[in-house]
Formats: C-alpha cells, structure tokens, sequence
C-alpha cells in the first residue's frame, strides 16, 4: 500500500512505517510492549497487523496515529508455555493468514503440530484453521490469492515439508517436497510464480546449505 515497514526486536521491540518513496525519516514510529519480539507485521483493512513471538497476541495499530486499535487474542492455541509462538503473515484479498509455530520450549523447543490461522481483518476474529505440521511458516504466491505456500520442520529434525494450502476451499494439497525424502532441512522459501520456487536446503550429509528450484 506504498509503505515500507521495518521492525526492530530483542530489546528494541519497535516499529518504523515509511512512505515507499522516502526512507529517510519515518511517517510513524511506534513501541511494542517490552519483550514483544514480533516477528512479522502486515497491513490488511487499513491497519497494522503485529504478530507477537513471546506472547498470546497480534496487537492492531492505527498506521495513522500509532494507536492501538484492537488484537486478536491468541491464547487458546497456546500449547501451555505461554505463546503458540506467532511467525508469520501474509495478506490475500483483504484477509490475513498467520502461521503459528507452537513450539515447545521447555523440550529443548521441539514442536509435533502447527496451525495456520485466517483472520477477519474488520474485528480480528478467527474465521478459519488448519493443522499443518511442525514450526510452519507462510510464503505468498505472486499472481495467487487462493493459495500459499506452506513449509514445516524444525531444525535437526527430518520432520518438514513443502505444500500448498487452498485458502479458498480450505484443504491442504500433498507434499510438493519432503524432508524425509531428501535427508534435508528446508529452512528458507521464495515463490517465483505460481509454477516456480526455490528453496534453501541444509543437507545433514554434506553439512552445507544450498538453493533448490
């Protein structure tokens, strides 16, 4: 929407809107509450969507004015250390979809589930869910606002793996690449078109990381 946001985590915990056309001097700047580390901010309905790592929460902004203007309260699919861990963010079509990790931190920051999240971006409130395996995180497809691409795993863990999520009849599709196939890690993802991908791998066997279209 003509805007560039930045956010600063750990003990910054901050967010700078600028116009896309000046980066100089911020529009806004805003602070999160003390220990927030969010992890990923959208604009979806006009306002700021932020995503919270260390708590139960997406807090919403006015763009405007900095104010905050609602959450979405995200306590019930906290899987009981006090977070399900919210990562990611992607808008489509005037509504928002969140990934939740739901990671286990008091076992070494394992996880066996995750949930991806659809979010009326007028009230906040959760109009949809999916299940869609282990630490997810949510990647756009250019020229697609049906689907998104969904990739899971943790670190070490022959666990994860690449799929589509319809969004619009709420399935999710097979494995388009699997980590127990291929004996790696997927650990980044960027759509090219809705035919094209790459991914960055780390193969356990050579120790060394490397892109896959």
């Amino acid at each position: 929407d003509g805007f560039l946001l930045q956010v600063n985590r750990s003990s910054a915990d901050t967010l700078r809107v600028f116009a896309a056309d000046d980066l100089q001097t911020p529009t806004l700047e805003l602070a999160f509450p003390d220990g927030a580390n969010v992890h990923d901010v959208q604009i979806c309905g006009g306002r700021i969507f932020a995503a919270s790592y260390e708590q139960p929460v997406v807090w919403i902004y006015d763009p405007a004015t900095g104010v905050l203007d609602g959450s979405v309260d995200l306590t019930p699919y906290d899987d009981g250390d006090g977070s399900p861990e919210a990562d990611t963010m992607v808008e489509l079509g005037g509504v928002l979809y969140l990934s939740l990790n739901q990671l286990e931190r008091d076992a070494d920051w394992g996880s066996t589930r995750g949930t991806v999240l659809e979010i009326n971006c007028s009230d906040g409130g959760v109009s949809n869910s999916w299940e869609v395996g282990p630490n997810p995180t949510l990647h756009p497809i250019p020229g697609d606002e049906t689907h998104l691409l969904v990739r899971t795993g943790v670190w070490w863990e022959p666990d994860g793996a690449l799929a589509r999520l319809d969004v619009a009849g709420g399935t999710m599709g097979d494995s388009i690449r699997s980590e127990s196939t291929t004996g790696v890690d997927l650990t980044g993802l960027a759509a090219v078109d809705a035919q094209h991908a790459l991914t960055i791998e780390y193969d356990y066997a050579g120790d060394q990381s490397h892109v896959v279209g």
